[in-house]
């Protein structure tokens, strides 16, 4: 995201998924010491709050192998953030052999697409109302490492 200075969000609230390592962490690192308003989304509680404490944003966990668990996170996130700047799906994970969720779907779809895709859905009145941007982040080791069989 390149923004300067004086384009810091005062108002509304950057939402980084994946926030508590890697491509995430990192963006929240930097865009903190930017002065943007945070908040951070991580699916292991020490470690989002460890980049939390860091950068002094609030912070929610959630599993995104369990849709209950991002339909809840859209339920608090519209509750306590009424304007959202962006949303930064960041949170994605490879898995190595096939298993499905509870919610019936194979876990590295669920994770990477469909999981993403229904906060999104569930924010999209309140990332419309605050005309919000919505970033997608990818890896090329999902094409790398894809054993797609559509059987």
């Amino acid at each position: 995201m390149q923004r300067h200075r004086s384009d810091k969000v005062d108002s509304g609230v950057l939402i980084i998924t994946g926030a508590s390592s890697g491509v995430g962490k990192s963006a929240a690192l930097k865009l903190a010491k930017l002065g943007y308003q945070l908040v951070l989304v991580g699916l292991e509680p020490e470690a989002t709050a460890a980049v939390a404490a860091e950068t002094k944003a609030p912070y929610h966990i959630a599993d995104f192998t369990d849709l209950q668990q991002v339909k809840t996170l859209a339920r608090t996130l519209i509750e306590r953030y009424p304007r959202i700047d962006a949303l930064v799906n960041n949170a994605g994970a490879i898995f190595g052999h096939r298993r499905l969720t509870e919610n019936g779907f194979e876990v590295t779809l669920q994770v990477n697409y469909l999981a993403p895709y229904l906060l999104t859905r569930l924010l999209l009145p309140a990332l419309i109302e605050s005309r919000a941007r919505v970033i997608q982040t990818a890896s090329v080791s999902a094409r790398l490492l894809a054993n797609f069989d559509i059987d």
